[in-house]
């Protein structure tokens, strides 16, 4: 996929609009910044950031559709242990360690906790997660593997089908209140980013049918997530800011499918779309440690300066460090660890494919 500039600052818009939101309003909510008291006319505005957890799913089915392209299913499997799994590592660590130091009441994190979450899957082993914006990580790779299965079962072409009939899939199960797999609100984001990527490649009637689809299935998801949480924390989310937000969202990826902004050059875009998964994992849980710690009703605003410029350099340095100069070490741990297990298995479907052939 061609680097867009354009969508690497939003995904890091996106990261500092969900740092807002907990900084701002959901640490207050959830009582883990107890130093000082929020502040009202900030809480108001950063309360509609967690919204870009949704802008995130959508730019996950945006480059996963292409990410997926002309790769084997270990090679695609590789690739995202190597994007996810580096940095959240070393999040975890820098978390857990600074816990130890500053943490309290429900910032506490033991090292049992620590060690279940270096797998990315805690509650497998009975512990929460050290960071609670880790969530997002269970639809992100609960997302991938079913691109897995299918790479590896019938390949790329069924793939694109299937991701075209995922919003109907999605639809159905909302209209018969089931619980399917892969079938919460949350995927109609990733649906629409893949479908958005297939309108880039060619425009079709059916796909412009399905993104429809996929655009009132997100609205109605999120605008009763909006009713849920106003019931929740006791603050209103207003139902036309929300609908707003989403429809913003839909038309910024319309946007970036034009050829003249997909070849518009942005100072600093690679870097900043780099650092917005390491700032959305280190943030919350450190952010709330060290505001807690060190602010009070005097000097608050320079310490929300220093927590986030922090929270910046620290995501910096784990790009840099971590990602961008440990490469060629995650290429080969992964390779051997997940890539060679995943070939095996390939060859011994590819060897039952074609004895089924021959026996035909």
């Amino acid at each position: 996929m061609q680097r867009i500039d354009l969508l690497d600052y939003g995904r890091f818009t996106a990261a500092l609009a969900v740092m807002a939101t907990h900084y701002f309003f959901s640490g207050f909510i959830n009582h883990k910044i107890t130093s000082i008291g929020r502040i009202d006319y900030l809480a108001e505005m950063a309360k509609y950031g967690y919204l870009g957890v949704e802008f995130f799913f959508i730019i996950s089915g945006y480059v996963i559709f292409y990410s997926a392209q002309n790769k084997k299913a270990s090679e695609f499997l590789v690739s995202r242990c190597m994007r996810l799994f580096p940095a959240f590592w070393c999040a975890v660590t820098i978390t857990t360690v600074t816990a130890q130091f500053w943490g309290h009441g429900s910032l506490l994190v033991t090292f049992r906790q620590f060690f279940a979450n270096l797998t990315m899957f805690p509650w497998y082993f009975g512990e929460p997660y050290v960071d609670g914006v880790y969530w997002t990580l269970q639809y992100e790779w609960k997302f991938y593997l079913s691109v897995y299965v299918v790479l590896l079962f019938v390949g790329a072409r069924w793939l694109k089908r299937l991701l075209c009939l995922w919003p109907l899939y999605i639809a159905a199960n909302q209209f018969i209140s089931n619980d399917w797999i892969l079938s919460n609100g949350y995927y109609s984001y990733f649906a629409a980013g893949a479908l958005f990527a297939m309108l880039k490649e060619k425009r079709s009637l059916f796909p412009i049918a399905m993104l429809l689809l996929a655009f009132v299935i997100c609205q109605k998801f999120s605008l009763d997530n909006a009713a849920r949480m106003t019931l929740k924390n006791g603050t209103h989310y207003s139902p036309i800011v929300v609908f707003a937000l989403i429809s913003g969202m839909f038309f910024f990826f319309e946007v970036l499918d034009a050829s003249q902004i997909r070849t518009q050059s942005l100072p600093g875009a690679g870097l900043l779309g780099a650092m917005s998964y390491p700032i959305y994992l280190i943030h919350a849980h450190f952010g709330f440690m060290a505001i807690s710690k060190f602010s009070d009703e005097n000097n608050r605003g320079w310490i929300y300066l220093a927590t986030a410029s922090f929270v910046l350099l620290m995501a910096y340095l784990i790009h840099i460090v971590i990602e961008r100069r440990g490469v060629s070490l995650w290429r080969k741990v992964f390779a051997n660890l997940v890539g060679r297990p995943m070939a095996w298995l390939e060859g011994i479907l590819f060897g039952l494919r074609g004895l089924h052939m021959r026996n035909e």
